[in-house]
C-alpha cells in the first residue's frame, strides 16, 4: 500500500468520527429541549439527581 492510500484512509476515518460526534452532540441538544420525548430511551433521566436522591432516602 502506498503512503497516499494510507493518508486517504486516515482522513476518511477521521471525517467519519467527526460526523458521528457532531450527530451525537446534536441529539443531546435536542434532548435538552424535549426531555420527555427521550424518557423511554433513557429511563434513568426521570427527575433531577436531587429528586432521585430524595426518593431513595424517603423509601
Amino acid at each position: 500500500m502506498s503512503t497516499m492510500m494510507i493518508y486517504i484512509i486516515i482522513i476518511a476515518v477521521s471525517l467519519l468520527l467527526i460526523i458521528g460526534f457532531l450527530a451525537s452532540a446534536n441529539e443531546f441538544k435536542k434532548m435538552d429541549k424535549h426531555p420527555e420525548d427521550y424518557r423511554h430511551r433513557w429511563p434513568l433521566m426521570e427527575g433531577s439527581p436531587e429528586e432521585q436522591r430524595r426518593k431513595h432516602y424517603n423509601q
